[in-house]
């Protein structure tokens, strides 16, 4: 006995109406227990029914409009320009309505509005409205982020601060990570921040000064508190420094030892300085203790010339130097000259003293003669004959005249170090008293260099008692290095200096002065002292943070176990995913269709990508959400097996992170219906038409092409003479074009009925290689084109021959046309994952980007001729193996056409 379709669905329809009437005391029960506000609207804006929470918060106002109780309006919100979801949902047809608005009623609140229609209130359409209360959440959030935003330009300040100090400054943690830097220690590693960060010294400098920093950053964590030490290291340009690190340890809220702050000075060119100070004083020495042994081995010159100009008389070290000239010219001798030296335009003390009448001579001058430098001290006499004449002492002061020379040079380098130096550099006395100062020590002091030069050293100290406990320290240890002491300014501020310091001694060794360098630290110690102060503050401020957050958290937990509870019941997938692309939490829908898939990449668990789905140009929501800054996300996809509708809003996880909320549903079946209808009527469409074209052109056509044919065979058996004149007149090519344009019109309506009739294959072991070969013969390639086949002769697929045969030569044909200019049709063959590729590579003009997604779509062509079922054609016979075909193009290089069947 057979049962009519339509009576079993009334009984099926009559049973669930049983079922729903049945359970609906139970879901009354549920909704009033509900923590959101529910509520159900008719399409008038009228309340048909509030749960207990919604009559608690607006009283009971079933029978009110809607408007007049939450917006306190006298017509619909939309009359006022507000969005309303009665209207959106039941006169613009959406299917969902979400938004977060503030009650323009007593109560002032936030609510978090979801809405969506139903079918029937009481004979109406009306829609079902959820409200929740985000009031306090919203605040919480608000304090949050001002704390967050707070604490971020407290930050950003110090790292401010911290970059504009010249020396390098560098902080990690206890297990030699890189932390932090500023731009200085960029410069001084040749890295940018972001690749020393996450580092260890192994992976910033050479091995060797690796280890030396890993040990003494082992010795300061097992000995907390402050290290300094010097070392020489290497710089990122290649050249080696020397430098001192100071390095201090940090705490945590917790007051153990988080890790290491340091800085590092370049103490280069104060070493240089130093050494080029102690080569002079060695020259120095050197020089003395020359000329004193040069002084005591030489006696003076001592020389008698009477009015004449003849040498009367030369002692012992006259003769080692000139030889015995005695009776012989003066000039002659000391300047080979024929005549008085005045003649010639230089001075000569014998003119002047017993001619000119002068009493002393003095002058320093070369002897050319002897190429000796000597100091002249002449005055007259008398001789035992009663001549005038001249007593003349000369000194070499050859040696003595060189060494001066070198003395100026190497005082005029010392001079330019001193004077250039960017360091402060004094010389004192012991008793205190400013012998030489530098300008950057008169500008570090507030003083003038002749300001200082005129007072005690005593009066620069903050306590003069620091400057002899300074000198004892020299004393007892040969010098200092870097000798902390509180100095006081002309003005009279204070500040806190690094002092080095050497005594200079005499040649006994006694001190007879200290030259002193010195370095202004002050602001590097306010530095510290700043950064102390607001990590403490940090840690108060994180402690209360932190009893704050735990609190929250407590409450959050119980609001969690009630939301996960609600979750796990909802057939709609709600997934929650961090900015790193991590599922962090999903509901039982998703688990029931993807598996487990908590923990993993949502681009490789919902997609099966190895990358984020924006760099394969996929929309993502992550993307669009937290780094493009949307607020929400709406977008109908392919996840896995199914189609889903996706909705998502930005969130924040329980750890601070930037995360998504999202809740997708399922809507495959009802994607798969639309598209069958869609089908169903293209091709209905295209099944009419084609038959109404066939019914009324197939025929005719037949018929021209015949007649043509056979006009043809007739001038073929007609006389030459005939002949000939049929073809001077053209009368053969008008038949030829006539045949021609006849078969492509048979063409046109062959795809037609081709593309609306059901396709059937009738699979059979074709050889692909023999089947190509065979399609090559009988289609006109041009000599301009060059067709390589790139198949392997045991390629043999289970296929309809003449589907495929249809299909390839679709395929050539295109490719052909696509090559006006001649160019390369290559065809090959591969095979990958159970799969047969067949590819068609032409060198021709190309796809445009803008039609390669509707290449396959019936009726589209971009050539002239054509009517666009070519392809279309083409992709139903290789999904009706179950294949897949695409296409890749680019303008001016060419086009591919892959065909994927499976290898059965």
């Amino acid at each position: 006995m057979k049962v009519s379709r339509s009576g079993s669905r009334r009984r099926v329809d009559e049973k669930r109406r049983a079922g729903v009437k049945g359970k609906l005391p139970f879901m009354l029960e549920i909704l009033d227990n509900m923590m959101d506000c529910v509520a159900v609207i008719d399409e008038d804006y009228t309340y048909k029914y509030l749960n207990r929470a919604a009559k608690s918060l607006f009283g009971d106002v079933v029978g009110d409009k809607c408007y007049r109780v939450t917006r306190n309006l006298e017509s619909p919100c939309h009359h006022k320009g507000i969005r309303c979801e009665v209207r959106e949902l039941l006169e613009k047809k959406s299917e969902f309505f979400e938004e977060t608005r503030q009650a323009e009623t007593a109560t002032g609140k936030i609510f978090h509005v979801r809405a969506s229609p139903i079918s029937k209130v009481r004979g109406k359409r009306g829609v079902v409205v959820v409200f929740r209360d985000v009031t306090e959440q919203r605040k919480n959030m608000e304090m949050l982020e001002n704390l967050r935003r707070e604490l971020q330009e407290k930050i950003n300040f110090m790292q401010q601060l911290i970059d504009n100090i010249p020396n390098p400054i560098f902080y990690k943690d206890v297990n030699g990570i890189y932390r932090g830097c500023n731009i200085a220690y960029e410069k001084y590693v040749g890295l940018p921040k972001e690749k020393i960060v996450g580092r260890t010294v192994y992976d910033i400098h050479p091995k060797e000064l690796a280890e030396i920093y890993y040990k003494k950053d082992n010795e300061l964590l097992r000995n907390p508190g402050i290290q300094v030490y010097e070392a020489r290291n290497i710089y990122a340009d290649g050249t080696w420094h020397d430098v001192i690190f100071n390095k201090a340890t940090y705490k945590d809220p917790d007051g153990r030892v988080a890790g290491i702050v340091g800085t590092i000075t370049d103490i280069t060119e104060l070493k240089r300085v130093e050494e080029s100070l102690k080569e002079s004083e060695q020259q120095l020495k050197q020089t003395s203790t020359f000329l004193n042994n040069v002084l005591s081995q030489m006696s003076d010159m001592v020389m008698i010339v009477d009015e004449e100009y003849t040498i009367k008389f030369m002692n012992e070290a006259s003769r080692k130097v000139f030889g015995d000239f005695v009776g012989e010219k003066c000039y002659k001798i000391m300047r080979n000259f024929d005549r008085p030296c005045h003649y010639e335009g230089l001075r000569c003390e014998v003119h002047e003293l017993l001619k000119g009448g002068a009493n002393l001579f003095e002058e320093t001058r070369l002897i050319p003669t002897v190429n000796r430098i000597v100091n002249i001290h002449a005055t007259s006499t008398s001789m035992p004959d009663g001549k005038k004449a001249a007593i003349i002492v000369s000194r070499d002061v050859t040696e003595e005249k060189e060494a001066a020379d070198r003395l100026r040079e190497s005082e005029k380098r010392y001079r330019t170090l001193f004077e250039s130096s960017r360091d402060a550099i004094g010389i004192t006395t012991p008793e205190g008293r400013y012998v030489d100062v530098n300008q950057a020590y008169a500008e570090l002091f507030g003083y003038t260099k002749d300001e200082l030069l005129r007072i005690d050293a005593n009066e620069t100290y903050a306590n003069p008692e620091d400057r002899i406990k300074l000198l004892q320290e020299i004393e007892k240890r040969g010098s200092v290095k870097d000798y902390e002491v509180k100095r006081r300014r002309k003005d009279g501020t204070e500040i806190h200096c690094l002092v080095t310091s050497t005594p200079i001694r005499s040649a006994d060794g006694h001190i007879v002065g200290y030259q002193t360098i010195i370095r202004d630290i002050t602001e590097r110690k306010r530095m510290m002292e700043e950064l102390q102060r607001y990590s403490e503050r940090l840690e108060a401020l994180v402690e209360e943070r932190t009893r704050d957050l735990r609190e929250s958290m407590e409450r959050e937990r119980h609001t969690t176990t009630f939301l996960s509870s609600i979750l796990s019941q909802m057939s709609d997938y709600v997934f929650l995913i961090d900015e790193d692309y991590n599922v962090r939490f999903v509901n039982r829908s998703v688990d029931e269709v993807f598996g487990t898939v908590e923990g993993e990449k949502c681009y490789k668990a919902f997609r099966g990508l190895d990358k984020p789905c924006h760099y394969a140009g996929v929309l993502c929501e992550v993307n669009e959400l937290l780094f493009k800054g949307r607020d929400y996300f709406e977008d109908i996809r392919q996840t896995g097996p199914r189609i889903t509708h996706v909705r998502s809003v930005p969130t924040v996880t329980s750890d601070g992170r930037r995360a998504i909320l999202t809740v997708s549903r399922d809507v495959t079946e009802l994607k798969e219906a639309e598209e069958k209808m869609r089908l169903m009527e293209r091709l209905s469409a295209i099944g009419e038409a084609a038959a109404m074209i066939g019914h009324d052109l197939r025929n005719p056509l037949q018929s021209i092409i015949s007649s043509i044919y056979l006009a043809k065979r007739k001038v073929e058996a007609m006389p030459p003479t005939f002949k000939k004149a049929m073809e001077d007149s053209g009368v053969l090519e008008i038949y030829n074009t006539l045949e021609s344009q006849a078969k492509y019109m048979d063409k046109i309506v062959a795809d037609l009925y081709e593309y609306s009739r059901p396709l059937h294959p009738h699979p059979s072991e074709t050889n692909i290689l023999r089947l190509l070969k065979e399609i090559l013969s009988t289609v006109d390639i041009p000599e301009n084109v060059k067709v390589t086949l790139n198949v392997d002769d045991e390629t043999t697929l289970t296929v309809d021959p003449n589907l495929i045969r249809r299909l390839f030569t679709n395929l050539i044909t295109n490719a052909i046309q696509a090559m006006p200019e001649g160019g390369q049709l290559t065809i090959q063959t591969s095979k990958k994952e159970g799969e047969a590729l067949i590819s068609f590579q032409d060198t021709g003009v190309g796809i445009p980007k803008e039609n390669i997604n509707r290449l396959f779509d019936p009726f589209f062509t971009t050539k002239s001729k054509g009517q666009g079922l070519g392809l279309a054609v083409c992709k139903r016979i290789v999904e009706a193996h179950g294949g897949a075909i695409s296409v890749e193009s680019k303008v001016g290089v060419g086009s591919t056409f892959t065909i994927r069947l499976p290898i059965k």
